[in-house]
């Protein structure tokens, strides 16, 4: 099933490896005079079949044989990869999940490494400096920063445009705790969608829950503080002490 939804997700292949699309010409010169019936135009198609409802399926990059390797097109090797998500500017980024890493294909097709170095880790860092851990699946914010479900090691990763990755989520202990971000445990933390709200929900597979991180509430947190500041000044302001006993301000 996964190895499936993986040729379907990613390598947009279908019956035939390499389809060709569709060549149509037709006969030339074609002179009609005046007052002449038309001649039927007969298209001849030099390329791959014609599809019925004008849609078609074919490989973007990679090829069905596994490795790593950066280059164009099919010159590139992936190791099962199976998430996707695409940018603003029509950069697809993708999880190698064998790979371990984060690889980038630009709207031309040409494959990079954006982020990890390929070994088993769960280092923060800029680019190759970082690690993961079979990353499974991630998700772009509107401002181009990915989040990554990086599935042995516990964790929501986020990347940044830049390609700074850092911890966003879980402590790297396998288990079910909810809480702050950073304390909570995962187990096996797999599917990653946000919602135009900012929040993000999580499909945490060995615990057989769906996660939900709302980086709001830590706002509304810091806010709330914020208040409590304001307050006691305001009660500072309002006091003064004579003798040991407090007294309020008319």
């Amino acid at each position: 099933m996964k190895n499936t939804l993986l040729a379907v997700s990613f390598f947009l292949v279908t019956f035939a490896l390499q389809a060709q699309k569709p060549e149509i010409t037709y006969a030339t010169p074609l002179v009609i005079g005046a007052d002449t019936a038309m001649v039927p135009l007969t298209p001849v198609n030099t390329g791959g079949a014609l599809s019925p409802d004008g849609i078609f399926v074919t490989t973007f990059v990679g090829s069905t044989t596994s490795g790593f390797v950066n280059g164009t097109g099919s010159e590139a090797r992936f190791y099962y990869p199976t998430g996707l998500a695409v940018d603003k500017s029509g950069n697809t980024f993708v999880t190698d999940k064998y790979n371990h890493v984060i690889r980038k294909i630009t709207p031309a097709g040409v494959v990079s490494t954006f982020a990890g170095s390929g070994s088993i880790g769960s280092a923060d860092g800029q680019g190759a400096a970082a690690s993961f851990y079979y990353p499974a699946a991630l998700v772009i914010d509107p401002n181009g920063n990915l989040f990554v479900s990086d599935q042995y090691n516990q964790k929501i990763r986020k990347i940044t445009k830049d390609g700074l990755v850092s911890t966003f989520a879980g402590n790297g202990i396998e288990g079910f705790v909810n809480g702050p971000a950073l304390e909570a445990l995962f187990y096996r933390p797999e599917g990653i969608a946000m919602d135009s709200s900012g929040n993000f929900f999580i499909a945490d597979v060995y615990n057989h829950s769906i996660r939900k991180i709302t980086p709001m509430e830590r706002v509304h947190l810091q806010a709330s503080i914020t208040l409590v500041h304001w307050l006691l000044m305001l009660l500072e302001m309002c006091l003064w002490q004579t003798n040991g006993t407090i007294k309020f301000a008319k």
